[in-house]
This record gives C-alpha cells, structure tokens and sequence, in this order.
C-alpha cells in the first residue's frame, strides 16, 4: 500500500467576537452612505443645478428682450402717422415699388404737351409690361448704373430693377430743353442714355428729331419683414431732404396709379341702371 503524503492547510483566522464585527459595520455604513450620496449627487442634484442655471440664463436674455421691445413700442408710439403717409406717398413717387410703365409714359406725354415737343413714339423694351417675380428682378436690367442729377443723387450708382423706354420725339431747341428739364426733374428716379439729336428742318428752320433711351427706376418690396428685434432705422437728413423736394400727393383720399400719378375722378354714371329716376 502507498503512503499518501500529509498536506498542510493554511490556518484561517479565527473570527474575533461580536464587538469586532460590529465595528466593521460601523465603518461600512458611513462608506455606503457616502457612496449613495455621491450618486444622488451625480444623477439628480447636479443636471437639476445645472437646469436651474440654464433657466435664470435664459429669463435674464428674456428680461432684456422685453426691455427692448418695451423701448420700440415706446419709440413706434412717438412717431406721426401723417408723416410717415407722407413720406411713403413720396417713397413711392421717387422709387416706385412696382414697375409704373404706364405712368412713367403718362408722365412722358404730359410733359411733352407742356413743353411744345411732339412726341413721335415710345417704345418699352420687351417683357417690362407684365408682373414681375422676385427671381426676375434680379436680371442684367438690374446693373448697377449711373443717376444723373435726379432729387440730389447726381453721381451716385443704385442696383435696382429698371425699366427701358426708346423715346423719339420732334420739336424746336427750346421745346427740347424745357422737355428735357420736364424729364430729369420727375419725381420718380430716371436716367437717360444714349441721347441723339439730328437736325431735321429745311430752310433755315430750328426743328430737330430726338431720339434717347430713358430709364426708369423702381424697387419691389421686401418679401420678408425684419425680426421684432430690428431697431428702427430712422431717414437720415439727406434721405429726408431728397423726400421733401418731391411733391406730396395724398393716397389715401385719391386713386393713385403706380408711381405716385394721382387718377382724376370720372363720371361713371348711374349706379343702378334700373332704378327709376
């Protein structure tokens, strides 16, 4: 038979009493709290610090909104409503909101009367009578181009939509620079080019033939408002002297046409065709 060798365990520690241990457990209890507390402290009481942190932020930037908003309803109630009529009634006259062919040609014809000239034709370039889109006003007719002395902008360049008019017209020397006057003081911003003058007369008389291309200005309205935010951009002293040398037209008692040209009132007849007299 074999002999199996003896094998020695390790001795194990004896458990010591009932007061040993309870001071283990003394000891445990605050660490587990510690550690309960450190959870709570990491989930809970921070996100909701850093919450209320987020919101005294946010009605502080609310605060001052208010205050500003307060301020521009302050300023808008200070503002004179007649006046700025006024100014729109002239705006519209100077730098008309939609094309105005039709009154920039009544414009034409009725200062050739005045004038003594005889207007031999107008002609619009192609595609300016009609509506026109915001994408369109963005076309080669929108170049930036050099105003002559037009209400004070002499020398200046704007990049607005135009509309083109081949005018020709016959009359005498005198005839032509009265209309030529008539034409560059208009209200509405023009500009001509492409002046050609040929003398047309036999005998000895003063007629001449005249032919120019003549632009029209305007600028559609905005498509989109500014934010309530946006301060109130006031005319500055030029802006309101070049507006006080156009001449006032009342719209809101009178038919206007674009640009400004007050419609006279017509006969229009009986109401009610049927209604016994």
């Amino acid at each position: 038979m074999f002999s199996l060798p003896a094998i020695s365990l390790p001795a194990f520690p004896k458990i010591g009493s009932g007061e040993e241990t309870s001071k283990i457990l003394k000891l445990v209890t605050p660490v587990v709290a510690l550690g309960i507390s450190l959870i709570v402290l990491v989930l809970v009481v921070w996100p909701t610090i850093n919450k209320v942190i987020s919101i005294t932020v946010s009605n502080g930037l609310l605060t001052e909104r208010v205050r500003s908003l307060q301020s521009k309803a302050g300023s808008l109630k200070t503002l004179d409503k007649n006046q700025l009529d006024r100014q729109l009634s002239r705006s519209e006259q100077l730098l008309p909101s939609d094309k105005g062919v039709f009154s920039i040609v009544q414009q034409l014809e009725r200062e050739a009367s005045g004038s003594g000239v005889i207007l031999n034709k107008i002609d619009v370039a192609p595609g300016s009578i009609g509506e026109t889109t915001a994408a369109q006003s963005g076309t080669a007719a929108s170049a930036p181009t050099p105003v002559p002395a037009a209400g004070g902008l002499s020398g200046d360049t704007i990049n607005t939509p135009l509309v083109q008019l081949k005018v020709s017209f016959t009359g005498d020397y005198r005839g032509f620079l009265s209309f030529m006057q008539a034409v560059i003081s208009l209200p509405r911003v023009v500009s001509i080019q492409d002046l050609s003058i040929v003398a047309g007369g036999t005998g000895g008389s003063s007629v001449i033939h005249v032919q120019m291309t003549l632009n029209a200005y305007w600028k559609p309205l905005p498509s989109e408002l500014p934010p309530v935010e946006a301060p109130i951009e006031k005319l500055t002293d030029a802006e309101q002297a070049i507006l006080d040398k156009v001449k006032f037209e009342d719209i809101t008692n009178a038919p206007v046409i674009s640009g400004g040209t007050v419609v006279p009132s017509q006969p229009t007849g009986r109401s009610d065709i049927f209604a016994p007299f």
